[in-house]
């Protein structure tokens, strides 16, 4: 497939998606209006990616050659905070490449061979956008913005829907001298809208993918391992749908906090040192059809009582590895109030100190805990059974208990790594 061929396909798949925008919106656009090419070849227009940025006009295609490619950074001075209690409130940052005003698609040759190095706090950012594609690039070489309010992340969106497809966003680790917050991988802001798909996102010092104030995304297919804080967090009052993506050696695995609306199926978390999946604040979850294993303290918790979480149909297996720190080393772990919370047609086995537990307590010795363990095997079509992992991964031996109707269960975020068809019970 040609590079423009390849761009129209990108922005037709975009359209197709059901969290998209109206593909109509594309009809009438000349997508074919212009190719430019960055590279050192002869046939390049540009030896820059940013001056090719800003030349190109609207609905242009740039396309990326072998190589690697440095960022010019510039101070920036966002009049908005993505996570201060003060949402008005000025942020001294840094941007590498910006992308404003205008419909792009961006195409590397691949991530393997095209390397963006963006020197910044805001490594990519992309604002006030119709439609932008980020796909065949690495993202890398992030600087800390010593400002701890900065949202600081590999690519950051406001106010423009984007797809980051086929990407590795890696070692963004920044450095910690006047703040604790690190570099994290993409961050969806205020009118962002996100389609996040089949990307290896590892090795940054913050969060994998997180969303903020009114941001929605769908994140799907992508693996996400070795980092602070949490492998996706949605935050304040943002939406999304998360599947079929395999987050692990984070500190924590996928949450969702403030007022945000939330569906998690069917991913693999594992091997994390706090928790797996969590829903707290007053957020809404529907947590189904994943796999969560050995997580250093619970696998999966209702976090306080106005939050909502609808925990079924989930492995829940092997969890509390690591001392307490977080959360009890239990498979559940459940503070929500009634009716706020669903937990049926679990398989839950195996899990350090209780399989549900249920409740806060500080006892005389200064240590604290759950409050009482709570049965559910038989209850709610619960069971308590060794769900025979293959190889400590997500698939199942053929005599599973968990295989019931199984058509498959095949997620990840690389070609032979791929959802395939519906799972278990």
């Amino acid at each position: 497939m040609n590079i423009m061929m390849l761009a129209v396909s990108l922005l037709l798949q975009i359209g197709a998606s059901p969290d998209a925008m109206d593909p109509s919106y594309i009809v009438g656009h000349d997508v074919y209006s212009s190719c430019i090419t960055v590279g050192t070849s002869p046939d390049a227009d540009f030896a820059d990616l940013q001056s090719a940025i800003d030349f190109a006009g609207d609905f242009d295609v740039i396309f990326i050659e072998n190589g690697r490619y440095a960022a010019n950074p510039s101070d920036y001075l966002d009049p908005l905070c993505g996570n201060c209690l003060e949402h008005e409130t000025e942020v001294t940052a840094t941007t590498g490449y910006v992308i404003t005003g205008k419909s792009l698609t961006v195409i590397g040759e691949g991530h393997e061979s095209v390397e963006l190095v963006t020197n910044a706090g805001y490594g990519i950012f992309i604002d006030d956008c119709k439609v932008v594609v980020i796909s065949g690039v690495t993202v890398t070489g992030g600087v800390r913005d010593q400002d701890g309010n900065a949202t600081d992340a590999a690519i950051v969106v406001r106010d423009s829907f984007v797809n980051v497809k086929d990407c590795e966003i890696r070692d963004n680790e920044g450095n910690f001298e006047t703040t604790i917050a690190g570099i994290g991988g993409i961050m969806g802001r205020e009118g962002a809208t996100l389609y996040i798909e089949d990307n290896y996102i590892h090795d940054n010092s913050w969060d994998g993918v997180a969303l903020y104030r009114g941001a929605h995304a769908t994140i799907i297919s992508n693996e996400i391992w070795n980092g602070r804080g949490a492998g996706i967090g949605i935050t304040w009052d943002s939406t999304a749908n998360i599947s079929n993506n395999d987050i692990h050696d984070y500190w924590k695995g996928i949450g969702s906090f403030g007022e945000t609306d939330v569906t998690v199926f069917n991913n693999f978390v594992h091997d994390l040192r706090g928790w797996g999946i969590v829903a707290t604040g007053e957020s809404t979850m529907n947590c189904y059809h994943n796999t969560v294993v050995r997580c250093g303290n619970v696998g999966i918790a209702g976090w306080n009582g106005d939050a909502t979480i609808d925990i079924s149909k989930n492995i829940i297996a092997f969890n509390g590895t690591v001392d307490q720190w977080v959360a009890p080393r239990v498979g559940i772990w459940m503070n929500c109030n009634e009716p706020n919370y669903t937990i049926e047609n679990n398989c839950i086995f195996g899990n350090h100190d209780a399989g549900v537990a249920f409740g806060y307590s500080e006892f005389d010795d200064g240590t604290w805990g759950f409050t009482e363990e709570h049965d559910y095997d038989g209850i709610n079509g619960n069971f308590y059974s060794d769900p025979m992992l293959i190889d400590d991964g997500y698939q199942l031996h053929d005599d599973s208990p968990c295989t019931v109707a199984m058509a498959g269960f095949h997620i990840g975020a690389s070609d032979d790594l791929l959802f395939d068809g519906e799972v278990r019970f």
